[in-house]
Formats: structure tokens, C-alpha cells, sequence
């Protein structure tokens, strides 16, 4: 994971209740950074399980799931390093687990962002399968006044991936013009809008699940502009 421009909104978090993740590091998108933007920040498989904290409290958005701390999350095979990637998934063996759910994990970034070019490298994401709900976004303190950006997030069986921004009253999409996504429900941002936010989704579905998986993984990337 690459950030780049000058930084210093809130928290980078991964988080899951099903399947695994494994980010990959390459030269190829640090020289791209580097070309236009100043790189701050590189996570990757020497240093993303030291420099996020381990979530373990009660699951906020009230899944069936048990966020592990680190070394419990080392000891069940939850994350590991190999071949330059860093892996994170879930407890995938236990049949049945006892409340309050299947053991994960969810990292949030020591380091916080108020704005930057966000770029994941992704060899493997959860596939689209029931009981998953993972994803990779962005929060700010005092939710839902400093906002969040959901760059990747699913649930299920869902095939493509819905990307969303939650804000509090006073902040849309403007629809003018043209754009690869499809926005569902509504423009309005606002989280009291069913806590629905604004969010769209793509037809492309190797961007998301298993056909992303079988197209070798891919590449995201968020930019956050300072306003």
C-alpha cells in the first residue's frame, strides 16, 4: 500500500468477517508515486502488522465476529508474511463458532490522513461468498463528522464492489456529467439517510470477489484532495 502528497481524514482500516486478503508490494507503483506526487508512506509485508493496531473490542456494526488482537491473531494463522505479502483472513476451520462469531481481524493505521493519493496492490481479496463482509476504508474521528470513504466493501454474495462516503448533513455527489459508476439509492451523503450514504457501484466484475481473484488481483487506488 502506497500513500503519497503531502499528509498528515482519519484512519486506514481493513477489516473482515470472512476469507483472506494478501496485499503485494512492487516498484513498478512507488516509481509512479514517485513521479508526481512525493511518497509518504509504504506499507507492506515488513512493517503493516506493526505499524496498524489490532481492533479486539465487540464488533461495531454488530457482525458475527471476534476481532483478534495480534499475537492471537498470529498464533490462529490469521496473518502471516511470505514471498513479500502480507496475509490476513479469518478463522476458516471452525465449524460452527460460538458466539460471538468466527475469529478475524480488523487493522486501523496508527498513522492518521487528512488527505493523499491511497494505492492498494491487492494479490487476493475475499471471494463473494455468504457470511463475508470485509473492506478497506477510510474514517475520521467523531463519526460522522469527519466522514468515510468506503473504497472497497461487500457483503455476501454480491458480485461487484460498492464504494461509499458517509457524512453528516450537507454533503452529495454531484451527478453532472459522466462517470464509470452508478450511484444507488441517493446523491445525499448524509448518514441519517438509513445510514445508506452515497454510494456507487461498478459493472466491471473482475474489480471485485472471485473474478478479481481469477484476474490475478488488480490495484486501487483513492484520492482524497485537500480542500
Amino acid at each position: 500500500m502506497y500513500i503519497s502528497s503531502p499528509l498528515t481524514l482519519g484512519l486506514l482500516g481493513f477489516a473482515g468477517t470472512s476469507n483472506a486478503l494478501m496485499t503485494k508490494s512492487s516498484g513498478t507503483y512507488e516509481s509512479l508515486a514517485h513521479a508526481r506526487y512525493h511518497l509518504v508512506d509504504t506499507y507492506n509485508s515488513k512493517n503493516i502488522f506493526n505499524d496498524f493496531n489490532f481492533f479486539d473490542g465487540a464488533d461495531p456494526t454488530h457482525g458475527f465476529v471476534s476481532y483478534q488482537n495480534k499475537s492471537s491473531a498470529s498464533r490462529r494463522g490469521l496473518i502471516s508474511t511470505a514471498n513479500g505479502q502480507a496475509y490476513m483472513g479469518v478463522d476458516h476451520t471452525t465449524v460452527n463458532p460460538p458466539f460471538p462469531g468466527r475469529a478475524s481481524v480488523r487493522l486501523e493505521s496508527k498513522k492518521a490522513y487528512n488527505h493523499g493519493l491511497f494505492i492498494t496492490d491487492i494479490a487476493h481479496m475475499p471471494g463473494s461468498i455468504c457470511g463475508d463482509w470485509p473492506a478497506w476504508w477510510l474514517f475520521g474521528p467523531n463519526w460522522p463528522n469527519n466522514g468515510e470513504i468506503d473504497i472497497i466493501e461487500e457483503i455476501n454474495r454480491q458480485g461487484t464492489n460498492i464504494m461509499t462516503l458517509h457524512t453528516s448533513p450537507g454533503c452529495s455527489i454531484d451527478t453532472a456529467g459522466s462517470q464509470n459508476g452508478t450511484i444507488l439509492q441517493s446523491s445525499d451523503c448524509n448518514f441519517k439517510n438509513a445510514n445508506n450514504g452515497c454510494g456507487a457501484t461498478t459493472s466491471t466484475e473482475n474489480a471485485y470477489g472471485d473474478s478479481f481473484n481469477r484476474n490475478g488481483g488488480g490495484v486501487y487506488a483513492m484520492q482524497c484532495a485537500k480542500k
